[in-house]
């Protein structure tokens, strides 16, 4: 049996969260969900995740990025995805450029997220596979 996937939701519209959750929680992850940027960054200060789901516009001071540039230099095997109802291509190019694993346009189908779960899951699989050992 495969280990589930440990996963972070960082969103802070509440029906949003929930649709992630059980959405996730169906495909066998195990979920933890906040709703700012500052209860993200306190859960990571000592707690990695597998999969972290970040929206980009959040209430309070941290925003999605910054909470994605903690992830990068705290947990840099966590793959991530970037949830966002203010995309656009140029945002899209520059998540990419700034290391986001997926980039979903919000309202997300349970489908889309599905797919973009497991594309980005078997690419850190896959680049972690490839790694030189030391």
């Amino acid at each position: 049996m495969a280990e589930p996937v440990h996963t972070l939701i960082v969103e802070d519209e509440e029906q949003v969260r929930f649709f992630l959750r059980e959405a996730l929680k169906r495909e066998g992850h195990l979920v933890a969900e906040v709703a700012s940027g500052e209860q993200a960054l306190d859960v990571l200060k000592d707690r990695s995740f597998d999969l972290a789901i970040l929206d980009v516009v959040l209430s309070g001071q941290v925003d999605g990025f910054r909470v994605l540039e903690v992830i990068q230099e705290r947990w840099p095997g966590t793959a991530t995805i970037v949830l966002t109802a203010h995309g656009s291509f140029e945002s899209a190019v520059q998540a990419l450029r700034d290391g986001v694993d997926g980039y979903l346009l919000k309202p997300v189908r349970a489908a889309e997220l599905r797919r973009a779960v497991e594309e980005v899951l078997e690419k850190r699989a896959r680049h972690r596979d490839s790694a030189p050992t030391v």
